[in-house]
């Protein structure tokens, strides 16, 4: 069985370089309203007869490019949340919040929305829940900081495959399991 992995398109959105938690907010909500670059890739259904996609606009709006046949859509593929909870008040750079909110997750903290462990579990529930309904080959069209914990469920059900550590937009990968 093979799991494919996709991110969304690239978004065509720019963060300001310096913001306040409340900016950081209001860029992160025109992120995800934003449309995507366009580009080239088709994926068959005959080479992924079911494909699940996150419930945002932008994997939304991949998939309808990218994917042939019909998808599933699930809010249970949609990114992790990022969120500002330091310095609310002073503008810094935006990659700096960014980067502080990914640190929260990753160790847990809860200050962030959904922890790494929350994540985790999710995309467990997820793969558990998908695995019982089908033994054909999956596409996945999702988001790249929930690929992480994609990849981790999926290598601990003894999938191998191997993404970067900064996912790029639109590339595949296939996680295989014999």
């Amino acid at each position: 069985m093979k799991i494919g992995l996709i991110r969304h398109g690239k978004v065509q959105h720019r963060d300001p370089f310096l913001t306040t938690a409340e900016e950081f907010e209001a860029s992160r909500k025109k992120y995800y309203e934003a449309s995507i670059e366009t580009f080239k890739l088709t994926i068959s259904p005959e080479a992924f007869p079911v494909c699940y996609v996150s419930s945002l606009k932008r994997t939304q709006d991949t998939a309808k490019i990218i994917y042939t046949g019909n998808f599933i859509t699930t809010p249970e593929l949609i990114e992790i949340p990022n969120r500002a909870f330091f310095l609310v008040h002073v503008r810094i750079p935006t990659f700096i919040r960014s980067a502080g909110g990914r640190i929260a997750w990753f160790i847990n903290s809860k200050k962030v929305p959904e922890t790494r462990k929350d994540s985790n579990e999710r995309a467990a529930k997820f793969l558990d829940s998908m695995l019982k309904e089908t033994d054909k080959d999956v596409l996945l069209v999702t988001h790249g900081f929930f690929m992480k914990s994609l990849s981790h469920e999926l290598k601990k059900r003894n999938f191998k495959g191997h993404l970067p550590f900064s996912v790029p937009n639109v590339k595949l990968y296939v996680f295989e399991r014999k």
